[in-house]
């Protein structure tokens, strides 16, 4: 799975990802229950802005501890876009939830394989900090001296040190409430502290989900962004806001193809017989 996830840092790349009025959700059309855009900012008066989409989507089957299970296959898309470089997100987190279309959680798709997973470290930068601690002690000399003149001692220390920063991406499988198993997960990304130029720009991510059924179930996305402080004062504003406060969940049938794409993974239709491999 680490061949199927990509990074991009070009923060302030020019991307047509801008929109309008309240933030970047985004709700099902009525009688549908499936979008391949998870969710995008529509404010144009937004200095940030964000895109979520579905690029992939492949149902097949896996050896799972020596069992043959249906399996399904995401690929997802994930843009941070700033008009500005006074404007940029400093953070952000994505979390992921497979559940059951029926509530049923011991039918709840489970998450076996992710891309990317663990923790990586990226734009990595060096700085040089010092710090000097000083004080001076003196005695004036009295009569019977050098009248008027002062004798002192002083003394100073400098240390100095390097302190490394770098840009964090972490992803792992996590149990959402009331789950068996694990079936949700969750990417993260910050900064890096030193430079302060913002995440990356573009993450490419994946998810192996192994299925007992094949059953439609539930994609429910939530995402919380960390922006600086100028922006943040900003999303006090529905005309002016970034963020997205609901976003609708889709649903995945198996027993239907929902997108026809294998662009990033050049997936064809015998690798869904040992997806495991992937």
């Amino acid at each position: 799975m680490e061949g199927l996830f990509t990074i991009t840092r070009d923060l302030y790349e020019d991307q047509s990802l801008e929109a309008d009025c309240t933030s970047y959700h985004l709700k099902n059309q009525e009688g549908e229950d499936f979008r391949t855009v998870f969710a995008e900012t529509p404010n144009r008066k937004s200095k940030l802005s964000y895109s979520s989409q579905v690029t992939e989507i492949h149902h097949g089957t896996m050896k799972f501890q020596g069992k043959s299970c249906p399996a399904t296959l995401l690929i997802l898309e994930f843009r941070f876009h700033s008009k500005r470089q006074t404007s940029r997100y400093r953070s952000v987190d994505i979390d992921l939830v497979f559940r059951n279309q029926n509530g049923v959680a011991r039918k709840d798709p489970e998450v076996v394989a992710m891309a990317p997973e663990r923790q990586y470290h990226l734009n990595k930068t060096v700085h040089e900090r010092q710090t000097t601690y000083g004080a001076s002690l003196g005695a004036n000399i009295g009569p019977g001296g050098l009248a008027g003149a002062e004798m002192g001692v002083s003394w100073e220390l400098c240390t100095k040190w390097t302190k490394e920063c770098k840009a964090i991406l972490t992803g792992a499988p996590v149990f959402s409430p009331e789950s068996t198993w694990q079936n949700a997960l969750q990417w993260s990304m910050s900064e890096n502290d030193g430079a302060k130029d913002g995440i990356p720009s573009f993450l490419q991510a994946a998810v192996l989900l192994k299925r007992n059924n094949d059953e439609p179930f539930i994609c429910q996305m939530r995402l919380k962004s960390g922006a600086n402080k100028g922006q943040k004062l900003l999303r006090f504003s529905d005309r002016l806001t970034d963020e997205d406060r609901d976003i609708d969940p889709i649903t995945l049938d198996p027993r239907r193809r929902q997108l026809e794409s294998n662009r990033a993974t050049g997936i064809q239709p015998e690798d869904l017989e040992h997806m495991e491999t992937l």
